[in-house]
């Protein structure tokens, strides 16, 4: 697995790059031909594991994570709309998308909304967090100017990821939504479930940052209308079970950044549907990251 096929359009911080080269490495040692990614996000673990003679069922919420599998995986060629900066009043002019966001930076992302292809789709939502306060999407920080310009940049990252291999099954949806109506997947015996949580907030009341406040903003902003049920503390494992025990696959390759639940809590579940055949840890700023292949029993 080449490491230079690993989605890192825009920025990608090291650990991650190593944490994908450790997906796709386990992917080609086990010669998976069919992978299941329930939460793809901006599709890093999965330009991991594609290989030409590998089928992708790739799921995920967010119009961007769409944006990415049509306009780039599964593109034939680079294509784009912008030429120049335009401008259209919609839901990010109205105040829906970053809070404070200056008006030129939201006409911008409207009319790329409305009128851009799904590559400048794409381009634009990678280039939105890096102009709020510490990336999370909270506050907007930046300028128009630095938006267009990482807009621009993200844009050209695109190219060396036209067209990935492998075929892709991408799903638009809340997973545990579509595995109810979807009898494909849960009758389908997957070679690799790939699975990277998402940890919750502090406290007994803590939730995903994904399916509540600033991402679903964007979603919406960018033509999404796909809402996904909290993770909390109350139904997370509930929830691990549920996608552990649904999907069939011969192998498990999980990640988890420790936080909470506890790394020992979520060891203890994710351990005890097979054989553990390889452990690794690694560190990010202050976070670490672990993965476990598992063999399923």
């Amino acid at each position: 697995m080449p490491v230079d096929r690993i989605f890192s359009a825009g920025s990608l911080a090291k650990a991650y790059l190593d944490v994908g080269t450790w997906y796709g490495k386990h992917t080609e040692d086990i010669g998976a031909r069919s992978v299941c990614v329930p939460f793809s996000g901006f599709g890093r673990l999965a330009s991991a594991m594609c290989q030409d003679n590998t089928s992708m069922y790739v799921c995920d919420y967010q119009r961007l994570h769409t944006a990415i599998i049509r306009g780039v995986f599964g593109a034939r060629e680079w294509e784009s709309n912008v030429d120049k900066p335009r401008f259209h009043k919609g839901l990010a002019v109205a105040g829906k998308c970053v809070r404070n966001m200056d008006t030129h930076s939201a006409g911008f992302v409207d009319w790329v909304a409305k009128y851009g292809t799904q590559l400048d789709v794409a381009a634009v939502a990678m280039a939105i967090p890096g102009q709020t306060m510490r990336g999370w999407l909270s506050t907007w920080t930046g300028s128009f100017g630095g938006l267009y310009e990482k807009f621009l940049k993200v844009r050209e990252d695109f190219r060396p990821f036209i067209h990935m291999p492998g075929s892709w099954c991408w799903i638009e949806d809340d997973f545990f939504v579509n595995m109810q109506r979807d009898e494909s997947v849960l009758n389908q015996h997957f070679d690799v479930l790939a699975i990277d949580p998402p940890r919750l907030g502090s406290g007994p009341k803590g939730k995903d940052a994904y399916s509540l406040g600033a991402w679903p903003r964007l979603n919406a902003t960018l033509g999404g209308d796909v809402k996904i049920k909290p993770w909390t503390t109350s139904n997370f494992f509930s929830l691990l079970h549920q996608l552990l025990s649904g999907i069939q696959s011969e192998y498990i390759l999980f990640t988890w950044t420790e936080g909470n639940p506890s790394t020992d809590e979520v060891r203890s579940a994710v351990w005890s549907y097979g054989m553990v055949q390889d452990e690794q840890e690694w560190e990010s700023y202050s976070k670490v990251i672990y993965g476990w292949r598992i063999r399923r029993a």
